[in-house]
């Protein structure tokens, strides 16, 4: 987990032009290339078990159901708004944008803190910045955790991803909606969520459940305008004060991170991540990375064949590398070991040591990792780190 130096990543803003959308079917830049130890890697981890988090045996324990007996839908799935669902010039947002962008398990709490999901068990937490006071508060597990005022809105992965409030200072639970959601993001005083077949919107307190958009999946927020994916997974945007649709962006999308600095994402056919511009012209950034996280400021992300993280101004295409997790295998023990010193017949349960998802919190990078220093100390492979003095730590 220490700091390891390693060459310039694949950056491409230095030999690629910024591209407009007419030039989406042009030949690919940068295709990643079969590498046979990468091949040899993956097969081996087919190999390797990984155990999940923390069964919970009752997960509606504890929540009381105020969702509506029947959602009402517009008229024609129009997308047309009432005059209540007009937006203010400024509103505030629920969520971080790195952190939705995978998930959402981390959301800050304001004050230097978090709201998080937590790694060992799974279930919706809370701690201080330097990971004292670590509370649970609901034996739920959350992604794409909101914060509004004093409550907390999330779906709950566990009970059949349904749509939960709960007070910032832990108790009940509310079922908001049944649906088996997939996306939630607090703007304003509504809430944007989907499911398999579309777009929804409710007030935060629950009334006015309507469908909005069909076959759409919410992203972010940025300047009056909901971002959503419709199901060629193309990027969208609908104006929250008429309800005017616009496709912005003819590549299929993942990864999309809208902040106040723009807007980015990865091009899952061409596994090139980059900054959608203003003008709409696409500006590719780097290639060939397995995670990526930004703040509109500092693009964060873990080369795909080493593991290793970097960060990298976006402005100047600096990068250093920052940290790096060894890989090696490990057991009930948490002793590292290589492939061939673990008798796989006899072994049990075998982890990798790696990080799984990146996220950025008031500053301070954090990612979810499994780690045999952390199975010697909890008993739990799974665990939080942030990147401290030069490495990644148990937080």
């Amino acid at each position: 987990m220490n700091e390891s130096q390693s060459e310039k990543p694949f950056i491409l803003r230095e030999t690629e032009p910024e591209r407009s959308l007419c030039s989406r079917h042009a030949e690919r830049i940068c295709p990643m290339k079969t590498n046979k130890k990468l091949l040899f890697a993956a097969l081996l981890s087919a190999c390797v078990l990984f155990a999940g988090c923390k069964e919970n045996t009752d997960p509606y324990e504890g929540i009381n159901d105020q969702s509506d007996a029947a959602v009402q839908t517009d008229a024609q799935g129009s997308g047309d708004t009432s005059s209540d669902e007009k937006a203010p010039a400024v509103l505030s947002i629920g969520y971080s944008a790195s952190a939705a962008a995978q998930s959402g398990r981390i959301c800050p709490d304001g004050k230097g803190g978090i709201y998080y999901r937590d790694a060992a068990s799974g279930f919706l937490s809370h701690a201080k910045a330097d990971g004292s006071g670590k509370t649970e508060l609901a034996k739920l597990s959350p992604l794409f955790i909101n914060l509004v005022g004093d409550k907390l809105f999330f779906i709950a992965e566990n009970a059949e991803n349904t749509l939960c409030s709960l007070p910032i200072s832990g108790g009940e639970a509310a079922v908001l909606s049944q649906n088996d959601c997939k996306a939630l993001f607090a703007i304003g005083d509504k809430l944007y969520y989907s499911d398999a077949y579309a777009l929804y919107v409710m007030n935060t307190d629950g009334n006015g459940d309507h469908k909005l958009i069909d076959s759409a999946t919410p992203v972010g927020y940025r300047d009056g305008k909901l971002y959503y994916l419709d199901s060629n997974r193309f990027l969208n945007t609908y104006d929250l004060s008429n309800g005017e649709k616009a496709l912005l962006l003819q590549e299929p999308a993942s990864t999309v991170t809208v902040t106040e600095s723009g807007v980015f994402f990865l091009n899952t056919q061409t596994g090139i991540f980059g900054q959608l511009k203003d003008d709409g012209n696409v500006l590719p950034l780097i290639s060939g990375m397995s995670l990526y996280m930004t703040d509109g400021n500092t693009l964060y992300f873990k080369e795909a064949v080493s593991g290793a993280y970097y960060q990298m101004s976006i402005e100047t295409s600096e990068a250093k590398a920052i940290g790096a997790f060894s890989r090696l295998f490990f057991t009930s023990d948490g002793i590292p070991k290589k492939a061939e010193e673990i008798d796989l017949a006899n072994a049990g349960a075998v982890y990798s040591e790696d990080g799984n998802y990146l996220y950025l919190a008031d500053g301070q990078v954090f990612v979810y990792a499994t780690l045999g220093e952390s199975m010697k100390a909890s008993g739990k492979a799974e665990c939080l780190t942030v990147y401290k003095d030069g490495a990644f730590k148990i937080w």
